[in-house]
């Protein structure tokens, strides 16, 4: 067990963290696995109860850690990244990264949608939309409740195809010829309502990263309006931004 350097400038609350990052990052300590105890990391380092509740507190806001009140702290699952350069469906997503998607349909109707959504679909007055909310999972786990309204002016005939297996944007592109493009989208942070808590296996209020935009096929066509909530849990958003000179 590597020991912390007391001569060091770095305080010793960075040096434990960073011993309990390498430990965590590298599988020393697998997701899912109970830390040690408060007072067994004061033994073990021989620091005091605030250095390691320091220690703790950067681990747990890096999102490497969740404490459970009673229970103790634990190493977090991996968070998967959110980025913003490529256009992918969930299942592209979960293949490319080597786990299994899955869906369940929880609503499927058609419906005149908000005016600020039709806008965005550029629908006629009164022209209905697909909505189709589902919940999606990886391996399993419920990750994503993702709400969507289709023009059906695009695919007309959506509503009678197995909207739970596979990829829309795949169903899309076969059935209908359509190719999507680009989307215009936006990011934000909101906590969960109960229904949302309840399908994505949370607590209520938990923090939940939300996408939402519209998509556009070749020809520049509103095709989708998305909107996605992710658990915050499970992702993390990621921008590479670069600097113009």
């Amino acid at each position: 067990m590597p020991q912390l350097i007391r001569s060091s400038v770095t305080p010793l609350y960075h040096q434990l963290a960073q011993t309990l990052r390498t430990q965590i990052r590298s599988g020393a300590i697998p997701a899912g696995q109970q830390l040690p105890p408060e007072r067994e990391l004061m033994e073990i380092y021989h620091v005091s109860r605030n250095t390691v509740r320091l220690a703790i507190d950067a681990l747990e806001r890096e999102g490497l850690v969740d404490r459970d009140q009673g229970r103790g702290t634990f190493a977090a699952e991996p968070k998967l990244q959110l980025g913003v350069m490529r256009l992918t469906s969930f299942t592209e997503d979960m293949l490319e990264r080597g786990l299994t998607p899955s869906s369940r349909l929880v609503e499927c109707r058609t419906e005149l949608p908000p005016p600020a959504i039709a806008e965005k679909l550029q629908l006629l007055p009164n022209e209905p939309a697909l909505l189709v909310v589902r919940l999606r999972y990886a391996d399993a786990e419920p990750m994503a409740l993702n709400s969507s309204y289709f023009s059906l002016a695009q695919c007309p005939t959506l509503a009678s195809e197995d909207l739970e297996q596979g990829s829309i944007y795949d169903l899309l592109n076969r059935r209908y010829g359509i190719t999507l493009a680009k989307a215009e989208q936006t990011v934000r942070a909101r906590n969960a309502t109960p229904q949302e808590a309840g399908l994505l296996n949370v607590k209520a209020g938990t923090s939940l990263l939300v996408v939402e935009g519209t998509v556009f096929s070749t020809d520049n066509h509103a095709v989708e309006h998305l909107r996605s909530l992710y658990r915050s849990d499970r992702y993390e958003f990621r921008v590479n931004p670069l600097r113009i000179a």
